[in-house]
């Protein structure tokens, strides 16, 4: 009788402490697989968040040419900038010349493969001289284009430009876990003061009202 009692006890005993180490073991896998899904979900957030900085900094350098020098479609945009110093920044054994002077940077989202790709081309070539992949897991990206009617004095909302707008919208939608979806939407705004010389002090007023009501609207 007392040793089947002893062996009771130890039952007990050895199934508290399996009970105790499973605990932990189950603990442990749900803080690695809540620190993979705050992982994921911020790197795909953050590689948004890089290349909405890049192309903030290419449309802040737009550079106007008398060619078609600004094309957006609802999946890329391209236009040429004038900027050697950031390129400068990005790859030191680039030396300044004219391949620094003035060239084109276009970016592009590749459904396929859920890539936003930046190019850069040297002034009048149709090979990009660097390409880059900016951000992954992209489920969509679109581009808006408002631009100002100075005739018909209306806001003109397009996908598909051939001529530099004064705000820029870009809506991304990435894959996070789980089948859930990250979706944010920012605006940019064109320098007024690279639209062109032959403007008149009236119609830059004008765009400059214009930009700021098309902010605070599409904000």
């Amino acid at each position: 009788m007392n040793k089947k009692s002893m062996t009771l006890i130890e039952l007990l005993v050895a199934l508290s402490i399996t009970v105790v180490i499973g605990l932990g073991v189950y603990r442990a896998l749900c803080s690695g697989i809540s620190l993979w899904r705050w992982h994921t979900e911020h790197r795909s957030l953050g590689e948004v968040v890089i290349f909405w900085e890049k192309i903030s900094y290419d449309l802040r350098n737009y550079c106007p040419l008398t060619l078609p020098d600004f094309k957006g479609t609802l999946n890329s945009i391209s236009f040429f900038v004038h900027n050697p110093g950031y390129l400068l920044q990005e790859d030191s054994s680039l030396k300044m010349g004219k391949d620094l002077s003035i060239y084109k940077v276009e970016y592009l989202f590749l459904p396929s493969k859920k890539e936003i790709r930046r190019r850069l081309y040297n002034f009048g070539s149709e090979k990009p001289f660097r390409e880059t992949v900016v951000a992954n897991n992209i489920k969509k990206l679109n581009f808006t284009f408002y631009l100002w009617d100075e005739k018909n004095k209306g806001e003109v909302v397009s996908h598909n430009i051939e001529e530099a707008p004064q705000v820029v919208g870009i809506e991304v939608e990435w894959d996070e876990f789980y089948g859930k979806k990250g979706k944010k939407r920012r605006t940019f705004l064109v320098p007024l003061i690279q639209l062109g010389e032959g403007k008149t002090s009236k119609n830059l007023s004008l765009l400059e009202n214009h930009q700021m009501l098309s902010l605070q609207k599409i904000l």
